[in-house]
């Protein structure tokens, strides 16, 4: 099987390991090793969930998807919370492709030396919201008697004191919602393989808001990684987000 080789492949799991290291620096050796079979694990579930639908899918992206991962310092087992493999349609090819969870942008967005700190939220309808551009931090205060979301927003502050800010209004939200439901049934045909239909929705529009700073400050803060652009990732293969 496909798999098989690709998971007791030495050279791939060397390559994989010395690209994860060369990112998180302090890594001991039982870290290592769970980070190897926490990737083993993901691929698995990735070609089992592509053979289960009758997908046909290149083993290479997938191998490709598993070292992007590595070159970012961001670990794909679920108990990290940082990343995942999805699925995307590339016109009539559906290939695997790297998706990135709340932690994992976080983690992305602090790696550079010159952030000093940074946060993402939803604003509920009937808070006291104030937006003052995307050099400001927004302003909010919340009356905690709606779940009706209407917006997203993340900031950012450098050292030096320099905010940036992305927001991302209610039909922004909407129309990001209805795509990965869109692909959940083409995927999956169930609306309910969306993370949208998990109890994390408001994480999910929290994880845009954080892309969006993420594109915002790419240049500016010699930042890479953090594209996936069309990429579906189920709720079952991406997990809790807390």
């Amino acid at each position: 099987m496909q798999i098989e080789r690709l998971t007791k492949d030495p050279d791939f799991q060397a390559q994989y390991l010395s690209l994860l290291m060369e990112q998180r620096k302090q890594f001991s050796i039982s870290e290592r090793d769970q980070a190897w079979q926490g990737a083993t694990q993901v691929m698995r579930q990735a070609l089992s969930d592509a053979s289960t639908r009758n997908i046909q899918v290149d083993i290479q992206t997938l191998k490709f998807a598993v070292l992007q991962s590595a070159d970012v310092g961001l670990l794909l087992n679920k108990e990290a919370k940082e990343c995942y493999i999805g699925m995307v349609h590339l016109g009539d090819i559906v290939e695997f492709k790297l998706g990135y969870c709340y932690r994992g942008l976080r983690r992305l967005l602090m790696s550079s030396p010159d952030v000093k700190r940074i946060s993402a939220s939803v604003v509920f309808d009937g808070d006291q919201f104030e937006w003052e551009g995307e050099w400001a931090r927004p302003k909010i205060s919340s009356n905690a008697q709606s779940n009706v979301i209407i917006a997203a927003y993340a900031w950012l502050e450098q050292k030096n004191g320099d905010i940036t800010s992305v927001l991302l209004r209610e039909q922004e939200l909407i129309e990001l919602e209805q795509l990965d439901i869109d692909r959940a049934i083409q995927f999956y045909g169930d609306e309910n393989a969306s993370m949208y239909r998990s109890p994390w929705r408001k994480r999910m529009f929290e994880i845009e808001a954080l892309k969006a700073l993420f594109r915002q400050c790419a240049d500016v803060l010699k930042l890479s990684g953090a594209d996936d652009t069309g990429v579906f990732g189920s709720a079952q293969s991406v997990g809790q987000q807390d």
